[in-house]
């Protein structure tokens, strides 16, 4: 059977519950093969972040050139990034090397431990970024900052006229949260489950490589963001500790 490779560009969590070893995991257990490129060296667990060393664009480059020559690559996931500016770059090589292969973009801008990734924020640049992607996966906090909106239906109106975007926890009740796919001519709500499971850390990496994984396999993107979330509902509840395991789990609708 012809494999079907998915790519994660992300930071490497020596803990393996975030990051390119989470993203990797993931593709996996979703049925793909999983190829990986660092964007920087982390030096954190599951419960604290306490510091970064960033991977220059070019290292990056030396990284990807031989699995773009090698393998023909089918989505691709980003993870932490040192700014936008540094995303841009990144975007016009992957445009150049593998064109028209969906890209989903998890923005994170800060641990779930406080320890913040991107300190310059500019939502020009933002902008001009998530229009030439697939898919962004904010959670609302992320989407707040980077529109500098404060009210969930504002951040909405402004992100609908520029691109694709998954809002994670855009409504909180005591049952269930309520995440919102937003496209220029669609605007989805997904209501989840509210588990009473400990939380995990990196479930933002492996909703969205859930997602690249998605779309590599040719879903359209609402049935690739239900089936990511199926799958992380799993995921959620596979331990009671902040690293999750993976093992044991399978796409959600093989």
């Amino acid at each position: 059977m012809k494999e079907t490779f998915v790519l994660s560009i992300a930071g490497f969590d020596p803990s393996g519950g975030a990051g390119v070893i989470a993203d990797c995991k993931t593709i996996h257990a979703c049925g793909c093969y999983a190829l990986a490129a660092c964007t920087a060296l982390t030096f954190q667990n599951e419960s604290k972040v306490f510091g970064v060393n960033w991977v220059s664009l070019e290292c990056l480059q030396n990284q990807l050139d031989p699995l773009f020559l090698g393998y023909q690559i089918s989505a691709i996931k980003i993870g932490i990034i040192p700014n936008f500016t540094f995303l841009a770059a990144l975007l016009d090589y992957l445009e150049n090397k593998v064109p028209n292969v969906p890209i989903v973009w998890d923005p994170v801008l800060m641990a779930t431990a406080g320890f913040s990734f991107i300190e310059q924020l500019n939502y020009a640049d933002f902008k001009s970024c998530l229009q030439r992607v697939s898919l962004c996966t904010p959670n609302l906090a992320e989407a707040q900052t980077i529109t500098g909106k404060t009210t969930p239906n504002e951040v909405l109106a402004v992100l609908k006229k520029i691109g694709p975007v998954y809002i994670k926890g855009y409504d909180v009740s005591e049952e269930s949260f309520c995440n919102v796919l937003v496209t220029k001519s669609l605007i989805k709500e997904i209501r989840v489950k509210r588990l009473t499971a400990a939380d995990k850390h990196g479930s933002g990496c492996v909703l969205s490589s859930a997602i690249a994984v998605g779309l590599a396999q040719k879903c359209d993107l609402l049935t690739a963001v239900e089936q990511a979330e199926k799958y992380i509902q799993k995921f959620l509840t596979s331990t009671a500790t902040l690293l999750g395991n993976h093992g044991e789990l399978r796409w959600a609708n093989p």
